[in-house]
């Protein structure tokens, strides 16, 4: 009887880690997945949810990796620590993210996920793999023994190698210049900096493309799931024209095509700016929010983010802000020109 009861403690104690292994398991598969596609069909060479095109492939390959060690059940000490470290910094990284107000934590490619909900995730598998631990005595089961860890490695070159190729090749080329837009291809990754001098190309994809082609104009590309657009989006919503070197803009904000937050159609309520929205007939990819000045459809100056800031001063705001200098900050909490 007490042989028996100490087994059946052991299956007891044996379960949870063995159930809580597998999940762990395919959630990392399913995260390395959703980046992997996400990295293989759009152009984040310029900019990546961790910071780098290269960074995030490397958290796919390393996701793979740890999934199929968890998944066979191999090295069971050493995979539980490495799990666990992995998701404590997966845990803070979404914390990070949820207090700087992203509204995707990034983790599951384009499946928007609050940062918050996933540091919830992170912190219940912290939770169960502290709770329930690899039993040291504890022998692998027949087909982990089979798999072994030349196997598991061999399955990773196998998935990995093609999934690295995918993922590291240009899916898009820049555009330059209106001639970019003409050819075939659905992806199409605006480097504004570049159009200096020259026609605005966006013009025949802009619904209002044809009153853009005349005037003076500040175009202000946006994503309703960018925080940099949404901090801008009070002070846009209240807005129609703009003064720029004793020259009046009138100011036009243009949607890239995506899921629109509330805010976003907030702003898009406003009775103030003109609205406008890239045609949904390509899927457009630029760092945002950035101000392009025309003048009579040619491009004047781009600013990107913080730095459009300063363009959007009303009277009050500019003398105030001459007044006290040029090393002041500027008013309503929003970062100066460099």
């Amino acid at each position: 009887m007490p042989k028996l009861s100490a087994l059946l403690a052991k299956r007891t104690t044996r379960r949870p880690y063995e159930s809580l292994r597998v999940l762990v398991g395919v959630l990392l598969l399913t995260a390395a997945a959703l980046k992997g596609h996400q990295l293989a069909t759009e152009p984040m060479g310029w900019k990546g949810e961790f910071g780098s095109r290269w960074t995030s492939i490397l958290v796919v390959e390393f996701e793979l990796l740890l999934g199929l060690c968890l998944l066979a059940g191999i090295c069971r000490r050493l995979i539980w620590v490495v799990a666990l470290g992995c998701f404590v910094v997966f845990a803070a990284v979404s914390c990070c993210r949820g207090i700087l107000g992203h509204s995707s934590c990034g983790c599951f490619g384009r499946v928007h996920v609050n940062p918050w909900t996933t540091c919830g995730l992170d912190g219940a598998v912290i939770l169960g793999l502290v709770c329930w631990r690899p039993v040291s005595s504890e022998r692998a089961t027949s087909a982990a023994q089979g798999i072994g860890p030349l196997m598991v490695v061999g399955l990773w070159v196998v998935l990995g190698a093609p999934a690295y190729v995918a993922m590291s090749k240009p899916v898009a080329k820049s555009i330059g210049d209106a001639r970019d837009l003409s050819g075939p291809g659905r992806i199409a990754l605006l480097e504004p900096e570049t159009w200096v001098s020259k026609p605005f190309p966006l013009l025949s994809h802009i619904d209002i493309g044809e009153q853009l082609a005349r005037g003076r104009w500040v175009v202000v590309l946006y994503d309703c799931h960018c925080r940099h657009c949404q901090a801008l989006f009070p002070k846009l919503a209240r807005l129609s024209h703009l003064s720029v070197a004793s020259e009046v803009y009138q100011l036009a904000v243009v949607e890239m095509p995506g899921n629109g937050s509330a805010s976003g159609r907030t702003l898009l309520a406003s009775p103030c700016c003109v609205r406008a929205r890239l045609k949904p007939s390509r899927d457009w990819f630029a760092e945002t929010p950035v101000a392009i000045m025309l003048s009579d459809g040619v491009v004047l100056a781009v600013r990107v983010r913080e730095r459009i800031a300063p363009l959007l001063l009303d009277e009050n705001e500019r003398v105030a802000a001459l007044e006290a200098g040029p090393g002041a900050p500027v008013p309503s909490g929003r970062s100066s020109e460099q």
